[in-house]
């Protein structure tokens, strides 16, 4: 089953799962996010506005340093991937995700199977991804990785593949 192998992955047993997931919800309240899918996303202290387009960690000189041109953003992968995100937990396969992995759009949708919605295996795929290649991070995208595994539970009934028992 789809679902416990990407709990099992995050490090969960069900039990466990149960208790980060009511924490999870808990910092919604707390946040007033009121949604099925909380969703924590950056917003510009002025405006009260979303912050829009992707994620880039940037080096900024302190006053030791000695700033010569400008600075320029460096593309990191995992923010790349968070800002990939939907606001529900899942990803769409597309070139920008195809991106991240290092693939072609067509390398990635060509080993989708068969049975399997391309937005679910777009989400397997990048809690994959995460597990195997941003380890170190874990800290950083466990939340992330968390609601995806609860979109994927969340589809159980909309795809008869994650409804079955293996």
């Amino acid at each position: 089953m789809i679902e416990l192998c990407c709990i099992k992955m995050l490090g969960y047993s069900a039990e466990s799962f149960s208790v980060t997931q009511a924490r999870a919800v808990e910092l919604s309240v707390q946040a007033g996010v009121s949604s099925s899918h909380p969703a924590f996303i950056a917003v510009l202290k002025g405006s009260g506005e979303a912050v829009k387009g992707p994620l880039l960690r940037r080096r900024v000189p302190t006053a030791e340093e000695d700033s010569v041109g400008p600075v320029e953003a460096v593309k990191d992968p995992l923010l790349q991937l968070i800002s990939l995100q939907k606001a529900s937990g899942c990803w769409e396969m597309d070139g920008a995700l195809a991106e991240v992995f290092g693939k072609t759009e067509e390398e990635v949708v060509k080993q989708t199977p068969a049975q399997v919605e391309k937005g679910v295996w777009a989400t397997v795929l990048a809690l994959i991804w995460l597990h195997g290649f941003k380890m170190d991070a874990q800290v950083e995208w466990r939340f992330v990785a968390l609601k995806a595994v609860m979109w994927i539970r969340n589809q159980k009934g909309k795809h008869p593949i994650l409804s079955r028992n293996h």
